[in-house]
């Protein structure tokens, strides 16, 4: 009898379980359904970036190789920044990526690599960039720019990489 009321007792729990189980799992597509129906799955890489990642890692074996990190992860206001000044200086980092991010085997970070295409030819692009590869620098990230017209090969990267990585070591 004892017996009896243990299995009972275990089905019942075994029930209540899935029971939570499809609770949730009915929330989930409620959720999905209502405030996140215009949410989809990105591309974390430009087929451009796709393509020059093996290039890049090719290029600079000792180096682990990452892409589109967060500016915010690599930059940030000095300490005793007044509060007014530092929320304007992180209006121009929080939401930036860099294309790739050259670091150590251990993970120190060396140096920024950006991918350009033709959107970086006009002179309002190349000031955006400079000003921010003076923010990188400032922050200690030298900023190596190659240029995907031609199709750079890997020595042509790693020739350009390099001096950047020997100064951030050095």
């Amino acid at each position: 009898m004892a017996t009896t009321y243990v299995l009972l007792a275990a089905a019942a729990a075994a029930l209540a379980a899935i029971g939570i189980l499809y609770l949730r799992l009915v929330a989930a597509r409620t959720a999905v359904a209502g405030e996140f129906a215009d949410i989809e799955r990105a591309e974390i890489l430009s087929p451009a970036e796709a393509e020059f990642l093996p290039i890049l890692e090719t290029a600079i074996p000792e180096c682990r190789i990452l892409a589109q990190v967060a500016m915010s992860a690599l930059v940030t206001t000095r300490a005793g920044t007044d509060r007014t000044r530092a929320f304007r200086a992180r209006g121009r980092f929080d939401r930036k990526r860099v294309d790739f991010l050259a670091c150590t085997r251990e993970g120190q970070a060396l140096v920024v690599i950006e991918l350009d295409d033709s959107s970086h030819d006009s002179g309002e692009a190349r000031s955006r960039d400079a000003k921010r590869d003076a923010m990188l620098l400032a922050a200690g990230y030298p900023t190596v720019r190659i240029s995907n017209r031609p199709w750079p090969t890997a020595a042509q990267v790693r020739a350009a990489v390099l001096p950047a990585i020997e100064s951030v070591i050095a």
